[in-house]
């Protein structure tokens, strides 16, 4: 496989693998864990991928990340592409893999939720949108910028580092918008589901690009 294509396919390896483990977390054991345990699985699963794959594609999973990566001048636009490419399928085959699990329950029921993101009154303590667009804009923001120095730095900003943000962004904004910052994680779920969560997924696209973009730019003032 020649370089270019193993990056890719490792993008959507990485992606699927982390939202297969995150949103099943999410989907089947939120009963259980509760936000705590949500939060923790999304960090650790992080925390299993990234040594494993950064060093074929640097692990973005995210396409806000990608961005930020390509703002920066860390990748190239073709790159950018391709990437968030790989990234929405691998979103979209996790979703797929989750909903083929739910349909084995023996009393699946109705599909009322699929692990989705969400604003006003899809909020899960119904946020309105500017707050909505404000927690995914500032989490995201963090967590490119905390990328963004590894890739810089990576001897000062240890993996674990990544893992910790992870958690903690997620400990903030689940009860708020389902904690999202990045638009593969809401786009194969939304799709699964339909109606009012694909209405919204836009959203979920828009707010952490934002927030990527910014994080590149306060990335070149601290590294100037």
């Amino acid at each position: 496989m020649k370089s270019f294509e193993k990056q890719l396919f490792v993008e959507f390896l990485a992606t699927f693998l982390f939202l297969l483990i995150g949103c099943g977390t999410a989907l089947f054991a939120m009963t259980y864990v509760g936000y705590m345990g949500v939060s923790l699985s999304f960090g650790v699963a992080l925390l299993a991928l990234y040594p494993l794959f950064e060093r074929i594609s640097g692990c973005h999973m995210n396409p806000a990340i990608s961005l930020s990566f390509f703002v920066s001048k860390k990748i190239d636009f073709k790159t950018f592409l391709s990437y968030t490419l790989a990234q929405l399928i691998g979103g979209l085959a996790a979703a797929g893999m989750l909903f083929v699990l739910f349909k084995s329950l023996i009393h699946c029921g109705t599909l009322n939720t699929f692990a989705t993101n969400g604003y006003g009154y899809l909020s899960p303590h119904h946020f309105n949108a500017w707050g909505c667009a404000l927690v995914e804009i500032m989490m995201t923001f963090i967590l490119c910028l905390v990328y963004l120095g590894r890739a810089a730095d990576p001897k000062n900003i240890q993996v674990g580092v990544l893992g910790a943000v992870v958690i903690a962004i997620h400990f903030f904004a689940l009860p708020i918008t389902g904690a999202s910052f990045n638009p593969a994680r809401s786009f194969g779920v939304a799709i699964i589901e339909g109606g009012h969560a694909l209405n919204q997924v836009w959203f979920f696209f828009v707010m952490p690009m934002i927030g990527g973009i910014l994080a590149s730019i306060v990335h070149k003032i601290l590294n100037k």
